[in-house]
């Protein structure tokens, strides 16, 4: 049996346990990319004269349950916090990156989407493009998510990193 018909049908099963809706891409209309993630693309479009945004997973989708438990919880919209978790998390957040920085690690991709939470605690993800800091053989480049890239470092392309009193400039 072809495995992506076996995905297929997994996946089908899953969306239909969980109450999600699948549609034919033929009933939409006008449809723009938004984004693109590690397992799905996001696009605007039009679907009975309404616009919306449609995730499309892609067709190369290794069936990992926390990858469905992620779309379960923006399905059921279970990430709101009140402010005193909030608190919380930025305070983790701001240790774990002391911590990196005390290693002489520079992430340069954090954004939310690299910010997991398991059991109430903050883990940094995703350390592709992470570097150490006396890395002397790498140069600066625009990698990661534009939007949260430092300005600064669209001027410094080419050059090496270096920290200056914990903290650090492409």
């Amino acid at each position: 049996m072809d495995p992506m018909f076996q995905y297929s049908e997994k996946l089908e099963l899953f969306l239909k346990d969980y109450n999600i809706k699948s549609y034919d891409y033929s009933q939409f209309s006008d449809i723009r990319p938004i984004e693109r993630g590690g397992f799905a693309f996001v696009y605007s479009t039009v679907f009975q004269e309404k616009t919306y945004a449609l995730k499309c997973l892609n067709n190369n989708l290794h069936l990992d349950v926390k990858a469905f438990k992620l779309l379960i919880c923006e399905k059921q919209n279970r990430f709101k916090f009140e402010w005193k978790k909030l608190i919380k998390c930025a305070n983790e957040l701001t240790l774990g990156l002391e911590y990196l920085h005390k290693k002489g690690i520079i992430h340069r991709d954090l954004h939310s989407k690299n910010i997991l939470i398991n059991e109430d605690k903050i883990l940094i993800a995703d350390f592709g493009i992470s570097k150490h800091v006396n890395d002397a053989s790498t140069t600066s480049a625009i990698l990661g998510m534009p939007a949260y890239i430092e300005p600064q470092c669209f001027f410094s392309l080419g050059k090496p990193s270096v920290m200056r009193n914990q903290t650090f400039i492409a």
